[in-house]
């Protein structure tokens, strides 16, 4: 697994153990627990397809019986998202197919199982269009498609379709971007900062467990230059104050120099809406607009003195 990846991977990790530990604090929120399970279930296929990538066994060390739970839990979202869709355009043969509780699965043989959640996911693959509307994307089918490969694998079933080294690599990235990007940036950030102000030691221990989102690949960072157009073509400003004032009063006030081509950077700074000013000895203030800092983002600030308020 490449470094960037394995960063990804182990902020997760630290992200999932960090709200496990303090699920208490966000109990009140109901998708809150759901997107961490789902997050959790990621990971887990994720390791098995990095043993897969390895090379280094035959099959897949991971328990076979969480491996199966992940792939019931994929199937049972994939079921209910054809229930839902069966009873909408009232497809009583589509509801027949689908018609399996979690509880069924659970019950079914460990040579039989994959069976039934294949038929499934072939169904889901099909109405893949249709299912948009009920909430089934197509991360949702091809993850319950790896979770049965991999199960098969694990269980050396003779039927199983093989997952080549090849194909691992491709897959774990792709995982990986879809717990930052979808599960974390997308959704559980948002929820997280509903608890910003309510529960302020809860939101900055959060922010803690995930800040090495993008270490080995991109930092968010805040990067820029100043310069004077009262001077043609625009000289640097060596030796000006930047001054960046977060919108979020728990975090602290960013102050900056410029270096001898005018040019400042703060590496790992704290995502989210700032304002602030430029101050020289001899060209006075200069106010920059306010602008959005985004998580593992970069933001590249061009401050022009005889330009009036810039950004």
């Amino acid at each position: 697994m490449k470094t960037r990846d394995t960063n990804r991977l182990n902020m997760t990790r630290t992200t999932n153990g960090f709200c496990d530990d303090h699920a208490a604090d966000t109990a009140s929120i109901t998708d809150y627990g759901p997107i961490v399970l789902q997050s959790k279930g990621k990971v887990v296929l994720i390791d098995a397809l990095d043993q897969i990538a390895q090379g280094t066994t035959k099959g897949v060390t991971t328990d076979t019986n969480l491996l199966r739970l992940i792939m019931e839990q994929l199937t049972f979202k994939l079921i209910s998202g054809l229930l839902s869709l069966a009873g909408k355009t009232n497809n009583n043969t589509m509801k027949e197919a689908a018609n399996y509780s979690l509880s069924d699965l659970k019950k079914l043989k460990k040579d039989e199982v994959d069976d039934v959640c294949e038929e499934i996911h072939d169904l889901a693959d099909t109405n893949s269009a249709a299912l948009v509307s009920q909430g089934i994307v197509a991360a949702d089918i091809t993850d319950a498609e790896t979770a049965i490969g991999i199960y098969r694998v694990a269980m050396d079933n003779p039927r199983a379709k093989k997952i080549e080294i090849k194909e691992a690599n491709r897959k774990i990235p792709i995982m990986i971007s879809e717990i930052v990007a979808d599960l974390f940036v997308k959704r559980l950030d948002p929820l997280t900062d509903t608890l910003r102000y309510s529960k302020p030691d809860y939101w900055n221990a959060y922010q803690s467990a995930r800040e090495n989102i993008d270490l080995g690949g991109h930092f968010t960072t805040i990067k820029g230059v100043v310069k004077n157009a009262t001077v043609v073509p625009g000289e640097a400003v060596y030796n000006a104050t930047v001054t960046l004032v977060p919108q979020d009063v728990l975090q602290p006030t960013l102050i900056l120099k410029t270096g001898v081509s005018g040019e400042f950077e703060k590496e790992k700074a704290k995502f989210g809406n700032y304002s602030g000013k430029v101050t020289h000895d001899k060209l006075g203030e200069l106010l920059i607009k306010p602008f959005e800092l985004k998580l593992g983002k970069t933001v590249e600030l061009s401050l022009v003195y005889g330009e009036g308020e810039t950004g």
